[in-house]
């Protein structure tokens, strides 16, 4: 994604590569881990991985979203969180046909036999939030794991793991 003054002044990237080669990144950095998480574009059996040029590096998720609002760099975040500024003009998608790996969120709650009501509350209004980009399910209704001895409940979102978009 990308702001569209942005793309004026830099052009419109056709591929993955143009962003390597040509273009400025706003990038997300775990402050677990080493380095940035660089971008990953997925087509088919197609994948290219790169480190990108960051103009900006960011702990936190939403901060690269501002990024590319103000115009510093492209951003590769969830479609969850770029649509709201995709669809008011403020962000533009890029290279739609290309996506990232898809991602699992995880809910774990503490061991006990039954969830509380609360927990039951926000498992249930999360998979609401998450279904539209749950790729595995076939109901708007996922299900959460009732005993902790399972596994966590898991929403993969390949759609929202590549958007790109741009200021």
């Amino acid at each position: 994604m990308r702001a569209p003054a942005y793309l004026k002044a830099n052009g419109m990237p056709v591929q993955p590569t143009d962003i390597e080669q040509h273009h400025r990144t706003v990038e997300y950095h775990s402050p677990r881990f080493s380095t940035p998480n660089g971008l990953v574009f997925c087509r088919g059996e197609e994948r290219f991985e790169f480190a990108g040029k960051p103009a900006l590096i960011v702990t936190d998720v939403t901060a690269v979203v501002h990024g590319a609002i103000a115009g510093i760099g492209i951003a590769q975040t969830g479609e969850f969180i770029a649509r709201p500024y995709i669809e008011s003009g403020a962000l533009v998608e890029l290279l739609p046909e290309w996506t990232r790996p898809a991602r699992a969120v995880h809910l774990i709650r503490p061991a006990s036999r039954y969830p509380s009501l609360k927990f039951r509350v926000f498992s249930d209004w999360l998979a609401t939030i998450f279904a539209p980009y749950d790729v595995s399910a076939s109901s708007t209704r996922l299900s959460m794991s009732v005993d902790s001895h399972s596994k966590p409940a898991v929403f993969r979102d390949e759609q929202s793991a590549g958007s790109l978009a741009t200021v």
